[in-house]
């Protein structure tokens, strides 16, 4: 019997032609030789027969979560050692195939921070050091009060990390699992300055490519934090990726990015009208295989969401 292939991050089912998960956007491990979708457990590629090893990874987000586990504890403690003195490690506030985030305690300023670490994994690959520091790079060099701040990028003790402002509270994804269909008031405020946050990147000529509710933090008083900066690119920078690979997370991906063209401000306007469809109607705007839902946003417009949500105004 054929293995299934599951999605490490959600669960939800894959089929071997699938780069991504159509529901969180998780890319698969593929075949360095020919590209074909391997399982974790695949010791050689069931399309071309070469070795399944783990440098033919396209994307970090492929390692999966147990790939952290072995050198993972000695990982925190030589984070500890590394900010001896400046910062006291708490706990794992999150985790994903690139990096895990801390909770932080700058004692010279008494305030708490977030400090997002690499992946011990990745740290053989060059291609993603640099990419972990371009995200902190472009980060940095943004100032807007919806857009998560950088204050310093680190190397020590072999680590790779950088020092962020700390959000308390949840990411949308989380907000919307819970109370699935936002109020209209909620929604208008989160889009106007998630909306807001994008402008200003984009007169900074910075597009974000991913943007969707799990990238969106919600802190106490209703403001909203753009995050996650990892596939960003500048708007006048070739796009620096794998030749005919994907960036974005399929359910909220514009149709351009759907077909692997070139990305613009667009792009993420177009995924946050997804995200807010959404909140609106307590799914995205289109679901399945990664395929169907690629194709949809380029061929179909989703359902009308006053057949969802009958109080949205016209």
């Amino acid at each position: 019997m054929a293995a299934t292939l599951t999605c490490a991050h959600c669960g939800g089912g894959l089929g071997r032609g699938d780069r991504f998960c159509a529901q969180c956007g998780a890319e698969l491990r593929s075949c360095d030789s020919c590209g074909e979708s391997l399982l974790p457990s695949d010791p050689t590629c069931p399309e071309c027969g070469m070795p399944a090893e783990r440098g033919a990874l396209d994307d970090a987000a492929a390692f999966q979560p147990e790939n952290w586990d072995s050198p993972w504890d000695d990982m925190v403690e030589r984070l500890r050692r590394a900010t001896l003195g400046e910062f006291e490690i708490g706990r794992e506030l999150g985790r994903g195939g690139m990096a895990a985030v801390f909770l932080a305690h700058e004692i010279s300023l008494d305030r708490k921070v977030a400090i997002k670490v690499m992946s011990p994994g990745l740290l053989l690959g060059e291609g993603m050091i640099d990419r972990f520091r371009r995200e902190a790079i472009t980060i940095a060099q943004l100032h807007h009060p919806n857009i998560v701040s950088v204050y310093s990028v680190r190397q020590a003790e072999g680590l790779h990390f950088f020092i962020m402002r700390y959000v308390q509270g949840r990411s949308l994804e989380q907000v919307i699992q819970q109370t699935r269909k936002l109020p209209l008031p909620m929604v208008r405020s989160i889009v106007y300055q998630v909306g807001s946050a994008l402008t200003y990147a984009h007169r900074s000529r910075v597009i974000h490519r991913d943007i969707k509710p799990a990238n969106i933090l919600i802190d106490g008083d209703g403001n909203a934090v753009v995050t996650d900066f990892g596939i960003a690119k500048a708007a006048e920078s070739p796009t620096q990726t794998i030749t005919g690979a994907l960036v974005g997370t399929p359910a909220y991906m514009s149709p351009e990015q759907c077909a692997g063209a070139e990305v613009s401000g667009a792009s993420d306007q177009y995924a946050l009208g997804a995200v807010a469809y959404e909140m609106l109607a307590g799914a995205p705007p289109f679901s399945g295989s990664t395929l169907t839902v690629m194709q949809a946003h380029v061929e179909r417009p989703p359902l009308p969401l006053r057949e969802q949500r009958p109080d949205c105004p016209p």
